[in-house]
């Protein structure tokens, strides 16, 4: 490596080594936290790309899909909800006409 390199090199590794100004009030940020964010950043701008290469009509159809699905799975839970809720009423109704017929 030429010596012009090996500083442009050097001058990289400095940039990247800075720790962060503490804003006032704030706290400082570790150099891990600073690279998790970086990888945070990197997962989803990989998301983006890949979203990219989908075209748009999937894109939309697996959408309606989606939707479609948890408003199954929503219908059949309100449904399971319901009939609790209707057997409760009944055991607490037949737990009051006992009651009734005791006194």
């Amino acid at each position: 490596m030429t010596t012009k390199t090996v500083n442009r090199v050097k001058k990289a590794v400095e940039d990247v080594m800075v720790q962060p100004e503490v804003i006032e009030g704030e706290k400082k940020e570790t150099v891990l936290e600073i690279f998790i964010d970086h990888q945070r950043r990197a997962i989803e701008e990989s998301g983006r790309a890949l979203k990219a290469l989908i075209p748009e009509a999937f894109q939309k159809h697996s959408e309606a899909a989606y939707k479609e699905a948890v408003e199954g799975y929503r219908t059949l839970v309100n449904s399971v909800i319901d009939e609790i809720v209707d057997q409760i009423e009944k055991v607490k109704l037949n737990s009051d006409k006992l009651d009734q017929r005791k006194n």
